[in-house]
Formats: structure tokens, C-alpha cells, sequence
């Protein structure tokens, strides 16, 4: 049910997601390569490709709303689309990056997780 780590890329340098920041809508990332390794900064969904199998959580549907709140997999990433396909068990939809939130192993202990949700 995990997120490996080193499964998600950003722009071709290897990431290891912290979470999921609903008050930035973005997810945080811990940079492992380049010049920022070490840091922790904030990202759009489409701005992070997760892996085929990648757990992730279906919100924000306008058309199968009864789909919202389910996790489903990654089956591929759909370049001409910009979308993942994701099975949710009863069916497999074209779903936008910032729709399908990944499941996300906790990377960051949780007082640094809260100051990092401030901002501060």
C-alpha cells in the first residue's frame, strides 16, 4: 500500500514524497539529487509522476462523484492526456494529477510535518 520513495520523479530527478499539504493543495517532497537534495519543497500533482501500482486517493470528481474517497492504482501515466489511469477496482478512469493524491508513507515526524503544513 506504500509509496516507495524513490518511485516519484520530478522533472527527471528522484524524489521521496513527504505528504500531502491540503492547505497549499500541493505535496511535499524531499529532493534526493541536484543541487536542493536535502530540501523539502512544495509541488503541484502535475509537477510529480508517480509510478504504475502507486496507491492513490480519487477526490474531486465532478462526473462520478460516488468515485470520490476511494483508493484506486496507477495503471500508466497517459502523456497525450496529462492524466493517470487509475483502477478503482469496479472500473479504470482518466483521472488529473491534482485528482488522484498519492498514499504517502510518513517521511517526516510529525512535529516537522505540522510546521511544515503552517509554513513555518
Amino acid at each position: 500500500h506504500h509509496l516507495q520513495p524513490e518511485h516519484a520523479t520530478l522533472e527527471g530527478s528522484t524524489v521521496s514524497l513527504v505528504g500531502w499539504f491540503p492547505k497549499k493543495n500541493k505535496l511535499g517532497a524531499l529532493i534526493r539529487t541536484g543541487k536542493f537534495m536535502g530540501y523539502i519543497m512544495y509541488f503541484s500533482p502535475h509537477q510529480v509522476h508517480l509510478p504504475s501500482g502507486a496507491p492513490v486517493l480519487i477526490r474531486n470528481l465532478q462526473k462520478r462523484r460516488h468515485l470520490n474517497g476511494k483508493w484506486g492504482r496507477v495503471l500508466q501515466w497517459v502523456p497525450e492526456r496529462k492524466r493517470y489511469q487509475v483502477d478503482v477496482g469496479t472500473e479504470v478512469l482518466l483521472v488529473r494529477p491534482e485528482k488522484a493524491i498519492p498514499y504517502v508513507t510518513e517521511a517526516v515526524d510529525a512535529r516537522k510535518r505540522n510546521r511544515l503544513d503552517r509554513g513555518t
